[in-house]
């Protein structure tokens, strides 16, 4: 017995009455991450999916089902306290599509990349113009990325 499902929940030191799921216990810069927040996210994210950008959705069917050097990519993935577009777990590589609104969330983007960085990523970014005008080069930029994490 692994003793995960009989003790999957602890109080939350950083809230009074809170629970924390054992497995949903990152650090979020020195915080514990509590159930309601990533269940919050995790419909947030369902409802990203469903609402994705023409860029986003161009990029996601010439990534998914593996189809870059056998990589699985997952599409609005949680990373607490943020949703990434695009993440290849096995390579912690994230990839971001930034639309116009970007040029005027740039600090707010650099905090989100060290952030990610910390927990062992790296993070390309891409304008929505790149995908949707040289989606060739962003999966050649996307696959040598891949490659050069195996």
């Amino acid at each position: 017995d692994g003793g995960d499902s009989t003790d999957s929940a602890v109080p939350n030191p950083f809230s009074s009455g809170r629970r924390v799921s054992r497995c949903n216990r990152d650090a979020v810069e020195g915080e514990a991450i509590d159930i309601g927040m990533t269940s919050g996210l995790t419909r947030l994210a369902r409802r990203l999916r469903m609402n994705q950008t023409d860029a986003e959705k161009k990029l996601w069917r010439a990534v998914r089902s593996n189809q870059i050097y056998e990589a699985k990519f997952r599409r609005q993935f949680p990373v607490p306290p943020y949703i990434v577009d695009f993440c290849c777990e096995a390579e912690n590589l994230v990839v971001e599509v930034d639309g116009g609104q970007h040029t005027e969330r740039i600090e707010e983007d650099r905090r989100r990349t060290e952030f990610l960085q910390r927990r062992g990523y790296e993070v390309l970014r891409f304008t929505n113009i790149d995908v949707l005008t040289n989606l060739e080069g962003v999966l050649e930029v996307i696959g040598r990325k891949v490659s050069d994490r195996r």
